[in-house]
């Protein structure tokens, strides 16, 4: 099987973890009788910490290499998205939800390194439509 189907399996499958993992956590937060505000910050953590950390995020993966990222990455989602759900303490939220959002966003960037590299530059846009396929059925 060509690598390109198995990452965007990958992708896939991480992207349906961040998409309930990011409602089990509004939700969860709701349950425990969070305030609006709190929701809302929960929310926006996910998305402030890559985009804080984006910059020294594509520069880490030109240093180290996609390989042992892109594991690393899978695995923290997994742990980001699994944490409410075994520790569903309020404090717990805090820490998956920037974990979540950093790592998911961390595994893209590695993901779109190696489709860009996948195959040269005539199969670039076969790779990048793959995932965007790939995304918007795990949507």
């Amino acid at each position: 099987m060509k690598s390109i189907y198995v990452l965007t399996l990958s992708y896939f499958l991480s992207q349906v973890a961040f998409a309930g993992a990011r409602f089990t956590i509004a939700l969860h937060a709701i349950h425990l009788h969070a305030s609006p505000l709190t929701v809302g910050i929960l929310m926006a953590l996910i998305s402030a910490a890559p985009a804080l950390g984006s910059v020294a995020m594509g520069k880490l993966v030109d240093r180290k290499g996609t390989r042992v990222l892109l594991r690393v990455f899978t695995l923290l989602i997994a742990c980001a998205a699994l944490l409410p759900f075994f520790w569903g303490q309020y404090a717990v939220l805090f820490i998956a939800a920037p974990l979540l959002g950093a790592t998911f966003f961390s595994q893209y960037i590695v993901i779109a390194a190696i489709a860009s590299r996948e195959g040269g530059v005539r199969a670039r846009a076969t790779n990048f439509s793959l995932l965007a396929i790939g995304s918007s059925v795990a949507q």
